[in-house]
């Protein structure tokens, strides 16, 4: 959970972290978020257009058939952010009973805010060529306590790794300067993550000389490394402000459509096999919607 919370705050997962053990592919996947301020919410599409079988077939079957009947299971990229809620659920449960564990509090609260997420729509639908596509929305209740949740990972995650002395070779893209402005934050409990006025905002701290570094070191990365290079152009693919001053860096995003668009491999070749293996088990409806009534029914909701 600590890894993973962190290079995700960090943006700057290492190039190894990709692989083939996904439990299924897609030749685009489009994530859209929607705030409810009013009621406190916070629901989210996933539309994962073009699907395909990845790595063993029957995991991928298995995937699509969960996702679709309206399990709390979901992918993001790939095989890292590939989260079964209610096997995390009972993980929490089991690891809390840890009662020097840093993290106890904090994965009794993940634990809470579980009983408030749930799928409200799943299916498959007809993509944009004509080829299977799969889609959920889920609802997040108490998206107050959620953005609590992840800055208060962050912050557990720093003070455990300043604890143990390891937080410089923890935090090593960060200089000097920008180490001490993240103990800071972390120290002072400030507010890095927020949806307001329609948009995700993230803002963290960081000196002017760090952030050009970091820049170049993702320049560099995604020179290197196509799937590295995939994974931050469908993070920018819907950034509408980007603003490095002050020792700060702030990104936001609107809420107003795709928040992210994750795109397949250039030279990428479709496979028709997991389709037809979902259409022979009667697992598909006799027809199927688009992916336009798809979207236009989240937004509308």
């Amino acid at each position: 959970m600590l890894s993973r919370t962190l290079w995700i705050a960090l943006f700057a997962w290492a190039a190894s972290c990709f692989s083939a053990c996904a439990p299924i592919s897609f030749g685009k996947q489009e994530l859209a978020l929607r705030h409810d301020a009013k009621a406190n919410a916070v629901d989210l599409l996933i539309v994962y257009d073009e699907i395909e079988a990845s790595g063993e077939a029957q995991s991928s079957y298995g995937f699509a058939t969960r996702v679709s009947g309206g399990k709390r299971e979901f992918m993001i990229y790939d095989w890292p952010l590939h989260f079964d809620l209610d096997s995390i659920k009972q993980k929490c449960e089991e690891e809390a009973e840890d009662e020097t564990s840093r993290w106890r509090e904090w994965k009794l609260e993940m634990v809470r805010g579980f009983q408030g997420v749930k799928v409200e729509h799943s299916g498959y639908f007809a993509g944009e060529h004509g080829r299977l596509g799969l889609f959920q929305s889920l609802h997040f209740a108490d998206a107050a306590h959620w953005i609590h949740l992840i800055e208060r990972a962050l912050y557990i995650g720093i003070e455990e790794s300043v604890a143990k002395g390891t937080f410089e070779s923890d935090f090593k893209l960060l200089d000097a300067q920008s180490r001490e402005l993240w103990i800071a934050m972390a120290k002072d409990k400030r507010s890095w993550l927020a949806l307001q006025d329609g948009a995700l905002v993230v803002d963290l701290p960081i000196s002017g000389a760090c952030a050009g570094r970091l820049v170049a070191e993702i320049l560099r990365s995604s020179g290197e490394n196509a799937d590295f290079a995939r994974f931050f152009a469908g993070l920018a693919s819907h950034l509408t402000e980007m603003n490095i001053a002050n020792d700060h860096v702030v990104l936001r995003w609107k809420l107003d459509g795709p928040t992210f668009t994750l795109a397949a491999p250039k030279g990428h070749e479709y496979s028709d096999q997991l389709a037809k293996t979902l259409r022979e088990s009667k697992s598909l409806p006799e027809k199927l919607i688009s992916r336009e009534t798809v979207v236009r029914s989240f937004s509308e909701h």
